[in-house]
């Protein structure tokens, strides 16, 4: 396995050089990290919690999503022009703190997955999955493919992802939290292969009693992973 890096309410995973280099978060907010010195942006966020910005190789943005918690809870992707992505929305989310993350599909150059978690909407609890293309709308990209269910039950706010040890595939991870919100003792880990996302390795641990509210980090060799809550 990999790093991962999180800051704030973004979910930032480890791509190639360059490829975090612009984050959009919270309300029209964004920073541009691609010189020296920092520079605040403005973006189309319309944000309370959880929120993904991927760029291309060279540092320029190509999509960020978000879920806009004014329009029933509906995650959204937006383009490199701060606008809507073709087929862009109503997919399914919950305005929650860790609640997706997007990764680049495995030996694709256009091809993203976004994961996303409804973590208290009973009829939609569970992991989803959505696929955006790059290739789409002149390079704008489109969401070709959209929630497409991982899993069924209620996730703890955790969602995220790190890159495998053989610098191609990917590891997604969500966890189980029983319907009150106080246990967390299952953790799902999914690979994430060229050819298809394999069913999860599903991790057993003792009882844990905590906030349904939760962050996974790695330590930077992978070889540890950390929950904060």
């Amino acid at each position: 396995m990999k790093k991962i890096i999180s800051f704030l309410l973004i979910t930032s995973c480890c791509f190639a050089q360059n490829q975090n280099n612009i984050w959009c978060f919270g309300d029209s907010a964004g920073i541009d990290f691609n010189s020296i010195t920092a520079t605040p942006i403005a973006s189309g966020m319309r944000g309370r919690g959880g929120c993904t910005s991927v760029a291309d190789s060279t540092g320029n943005l190509l999509f960020y999503s978000f879920t806009n918690a004014t329009n029933n809870y509906s995650t959204r992707v937006f383009n490199s022009q701060h606008q809507l992505m073709a087929n862009g929305d109503t997919i399914v989310g919950e305005a929650w703190y860790n609640d997706m993350v997007s990764i680049p599909k495995p030996n694709s150059n256009n091809l993203f997955y976004l994961f996303s978690m409804s973590e208290t909407n009973i009829p939609t609890e569970g992991m989803w999955l959505s696929t955006i293309d790059m290739n789409a709308n002149a390079g704008l990209g489109a969401v070709i493919q959209k929630n497409s269910r991982i899993n069924n039950f209620r996730n703890a706010d955790c969602v995220t992802a790190i890159q495998h040890g053989n610098g191609r595939d990917w590891w997604a991870f969500s966890k189980y939290s029983n319907t009150s919100g106080t246990q967390f003792n299952r953790t799902y880990t999914y690979l994430v292969t060229p050819d298809t996302i394999k069913p999860p390795i599903i991790q057993n641990f003792n009882n844990s009693t905590d906030v349904d509210v939760q962050r996974i980090i790695f330590r930077p060799d992978g070889n540890k992973m950390m929950q904060i809550n």
